[in-house]
C-alpha cells in the first residue's frame, strides 16, 4: 500500500472518530437536559435518533410512552405523548385525516404534543403496500412532513 493511500485512510478514520465523538457529546448534552426536565429519565439509557429536523428520544414512564424533541442545535422543543387512535382524537384531526392523502393508510401510532398552544401531532402510518411513513399535523389539521418548530 502506498504512503498516500495510507494517509487518506488515516484521514478517513480520524474524521469518523471525530464524528463519533461529536455524536456522543451531543447525546450527552441532550440526555443531561432531558434528565433535568424529566427526572424519571435518569434511570434510562436514552438512545437519540437524528432525523433531518433535529433529535428525539422515546421513553416510557408509568406505562405511558413519550417522545421528546430537540432542534438541530440541541434546544428543547416539545414532548409528545403516545395516545390511542380512537374517538378521543380531536375532531379536526380525524376529519382532516379522512380528507387527506393519508386516508388510505393505517395509523400505527399517534402522538400528541403536551404543550397547550400550537399543538403538534405526529402519526406513524402504513400504506396498503406495507410501506411505513410518518407525518405531522398541526391543531388546525394541516399536514406536513416536519414538526411545527421546523416549519
Amino acid at each position: 500500500m502506498t504512503l498516500s493511500r495510507l494517509l487518506i485512510i488515516s484521514i478517513f478514520i480520524a474524521a469518523a472518530g471525530s464524528l463519533g465523538a461529536q455524536q456522543n457529546e451531543i447525546s450527552d448534552k441532550l440526555t443531561a437536559d432531558l434528565n433535568k426536565r424529566v427526572p424519571e429519565t435518569r434511570s434510562y439509557s436514552l438512545t437519540w435518533a437524528s432525523p433531518r429536523f433535529g433529535y428525539y428520544a422515546r421513553y416510557t414512564i408509568d406505562n405511558v410512552e413519550y417522545m421528546s424533541l430537540y432542534d438541530k442545535q440541541g434546544v428543547y422543543k416539545e414532548t409528545l405523548e403516545k395516545k390511542p387512535w380512537d374517538d378521543r382524537i380531536p375532531e379536526t384531526i380525524r376529519l382532516e385525516f379522512g380528507n387527506s392523502a393519508y386516508s388510505l393508510c393505517s395509523v400505527l401510532t399517534f402522538w400528541e404534543s403536551m404543550q397547550t398552544y400550537n399543538k403538534d401531532f405526529y402519526l406513524e402510518l402504513m400504506d396498503r403496500e406495507g410501506k411505513s411513513q410518518a407525518t405531522w399535523v398541526d391543531e388546525n389539521g394541516k399536514f406536513s412532513n416536519q414538526p411545527g418548530f421546523y416549519r
